[in-house]
């Protein structure tokens, strides 16, 4: 647990919910634990969670900040396989859960909730993804360009249309990021979409699914957020809305807070501290 959640949020309690984070390529769990620089409070996930008795887990890939040593993949089916046994055994707790998912954490979710429907592990009260399009999306339609063959300028301007800052271009700074932004970019260049497994009906998840899209975000827009849709039976309950800020909006803390408040404010029943 502490190579994949560096960082849980009220570990020591018998939570009355959780919620499950995955961050976006070329970030770390600290995107939903950190309070980030100069801030005089925590963010609203940990404020929530240490005020109405939750739990925070967000997952952290290998190969950055406390696991800096460890190996990274550049395929995200082989991460599943390594999370799953160490993750569901908690999630067959009888604590109710959500998964809140960004970017390409929206696709890692939904590998591996494709593996707990599959395994027979209880499925969270509600799936949060942002900034990303559904899975399903032709690869002819995919609002990015492949880095393999980008030489490291070219890269450096796909990575911009990413708002990535460019304090990481910098050359030392490049040293010790590069690495870890192929590999991560990789994940999502590559990857070869299959649907839901087939006992699922109509291939849809039984929960619902709230999306956002970012008001200055170059790449993923209301349409690409409009597509998850499709993987809830809850299509009453689908929602897709607009908020302030670019696709890395959560190094932009007022922006970043009014997601997280907004977040919390529509957790299903029994995500605000009662019984």
């Amino acid at each position: 647990m502490k190579q994949w959640f560096p960082k849980i949020i009220n570990p020591d309690i018998v939570p009355k919910f959780r919620l499950v984070c995955f961050h976006n390529a070329g970030s770390s769990e600290t995107v939903y634990t950190g309070r980030g620089m100069r801030q005089p409070t925590e963010n609203p996930f940990v404020l929530h969670c240490q005020e109405k008795g939750g739990q925070l887990l967000a997952v952290q890939l290998p190969g950055r900040d406390s696991g800096k040593d460890l190996p990274r993949k550049r395929q995200l089916p082989p991460y599943v396989q390594d999370l799953f046994p160490v993750l569901a055994p908690t999630l067959q707790e009888d604590i109710p859960y959500v998964v809140i998912s960004h970017s390409m954490g929206t696709w890692f979710a939904y590998e591996f909730l494709k593996e707990c429907a599959a395994k027979g592990i209880p499925l969270p009260k509600q799936w949060v993804v942002s900034g990303f399009p559904a899975p399903s999306i032709p690869e002819s339609e995919r609002p990015w360009n492949k880095n393999a063959p980008m030489n490291d300028p070219a890269f450096f301007d796909e990575a911009r249309g990413w708002d990535v800052n460019e304090i990481v271009f910098q050359p030392p700074n490049w040293k010790t990021f590069g690495g870890m932004m192929r590999d991560d970019f990789t994940l999502f260049d590559e990857y070869k979409y299959t649907p839901p497994p087939p006992h699922l009906l109509k291939g849809e998840f039984p929960f619902p699914i709230k999306a956002t899209y970012f008001k200055k975000d170059k790449r993923c827009k209301k349409q690409h957020l409009e597509m998850w849709k499709d993987f809830t039976s809850e299509k009453l309950a689908f929602t897709a809305t607009e908020f302030e800020g670019n696709h890395l909006f959560f190094y932009d803390f007022p922006s970043r807070n009014k997601w997280m408040e907004a977040v919390c404010s529509t957790l299903p029943a029994g995500f605000n501290g009662e019984c």
